[in-house]
């Protein structure tokens, strides 16, 4: 029998499900920690203690964790994990009736449903003509605003240097911070002054928005993976790349010229190999890491997997290895009841950014994440932690009364109660404006 120590904290035991416990979401992720027993893992899942009914046998798993594509019928199960020839201490389990059935196809079928033309990610290139007619109507006052950012944008630089190393912060952090503040956020506002410019060519067809988003993405791709910006040295440099600039290539994607479009590909293939080493190779999301930037990073790595699949042969195995983390494992600072216990002003940040994956998968692959009962509970305890009228609401840092922090917590909200089905919380978000 190998030997593992009960635990309350889901950090120090991560074993889902939980011993007794009755999963919200059918079927359930499986993980477990292994400590030193060796890869390949197994699962074992029954109808009985002594696991001989058996329901689902998986066997040569490289990775602590497994998400079943088809449902559990309603029950009590058993399960365990075989390591060597060895088996762990079984868990029971209770799909009950009330449980939300969420089956999650393979990563290959998500790149099957992707469609392999421009746009893909949010929106498909047979809906850009719809959009387009709606600037002339339903969406006349967003695009006003929206043509009144970019035209300020497209008189801006296009060209963005490569930042410098960073000092040494043990040995004088004030340095260290005077170097590394400005590049976090000039690099944020370039591509994100690139999201808005690609924004502007879908809604309008003016290829003055696209030009300019192009060129953005160009320059910021001839920065080196493996030099000042590479993610052990300032990992918020490498994610300037990544968060926003997947999407935006796929956007403008067919207005780059052939040149730019091999300089952008081979940038993002190499950050792509970077983050998932950072990631895969050196512990287990949810199993024996759970720091905060892990939890951007899996989202940027999926998006950039669905945009360059055609053109990274590792994307499907990045994806596989995304699947149970980003649709069972995720979230790992909350439960089903959504509160997050790194408090409101990261989860909105940390929400905020899996919503990008959970849009595009549902969206582009027909996936939908938000059914799962984390989503609503989430935006439900938002509204009761976070009253509009709050002067200072605690539970975490950034905790003042700040317009971005407002807006963008009224923002996930109207985003999960849209998207959830839920529609339930539009006065409260309206009460933010």
């Amino acid at each position: 029998m190998i030997e593992e120590t009960r635990h309350p904290h889901p950090h120090i035991d991560p074993r889902r499900p939980r011993d007794l416990s009755s999963p919200q979401t059918n079927p359930p992720v499986f993980a477990w920690k292994p400590g030193d027993a060796p890869a390949p893992f197994g699962l074992i899942v029954a109808r009985d203690e002594a696991l001989r009914d058996v329901v689902l046998q998986a066997d040569g798993l490289a990775d602590p964790m497994f998400l079943p594509e088809r449902a559990f019928d309603a029950g009590r199960y058993w399960w365990t994990w075989t390591a060597g020839g060895d088996q762990a201490e079984p868990f029971s389990f209770e799909i009950g009736l009330d449980a939300v059935t969420l089956e999650v196809p393979s990563a290959q079928v998500w790149l099957d449903r992707l469609t392999l033309a421009h746009p893909r990610i949010n929106i498909r290139k047979e809906q850009v003509a719809e959009l387009r007619a709606s600037i002339a109507g339903a969406r006349a006052d967003g695009w006003a605003q929206l043509k009144a950012v970019a035209d300020g944008l497209l008189a801006e630089p296009h060209e963005i240097d490569e930042p410098p190393f960073l000092p040494d912060r043990q040995k004088d952090y004030d340095a260290f911070f005077r170097t590394w503040a400005p590049i976090l956020w000039s690099s944020r506002r370039f591509v994100k002054g690139a999201e808005i410019l690609a924004l502007a060519w879908l809604a309008s067809g003016d290829r003055r928005y696209a030009r300019a988003a192009c060129e953005r993405m160009t320059s910021i791709s001839r920065w080196d993976p493996e030099g000042s910006s590479h993610l052990s040295h300032n990992d918020e440099a490498h994610m300037s790349v990544i968060w926003d600039g997947s999407k935006v290539v796929d956007w403008v994607w067919d207005e780059f010229t052939d040149e730019e479009l091999a300089v952008v590909i081979e940038q993002f293939r190499r950050r792509g190999e970077i983050t998932f080493d950072h990631m895969h190779n050196r512990g287990t999301y949810g199993v024996t890491r759970f720091d905060s930037h892990a939890g951007r990073e899996i989202v940027f790595l999926a998006l950039l997997a669905m945009v360059f699949q055609e053109h990274i042969p590792q994307a499907r195995e990045w994806l596989e290895w995304l699947r149970p983390v980003l649709c069972g494992i995720w979230p790992v600072w909350a439960g089903d009841d959504g509160a997050w216990a790194e408090g409101p002003s990261y989860g909105a940040a940390y929400v905020t950014i899996m919503t990008m994956f959970a849009t595009a998968l549902k969206r582009g692959c027909g996936v939908d994440l938000y059914r799962r009962p984390f989503w609503r509970g989430h935006a439900q305890w938002r509204q009761w932690i976070f009253p509009p009228w709050v002067e200072w609401m605690g539970f975490g840092d950034h905790s003042e009364r700040w317009r971005g922090t407002w807006l963008g917590n009224a923002a996930l909200v109207g985003r999960i109660d849209r998207e959830s089905g839920a529609r339930e919380l539009s006065d409260y978000v309206a009460e933010f404006e």
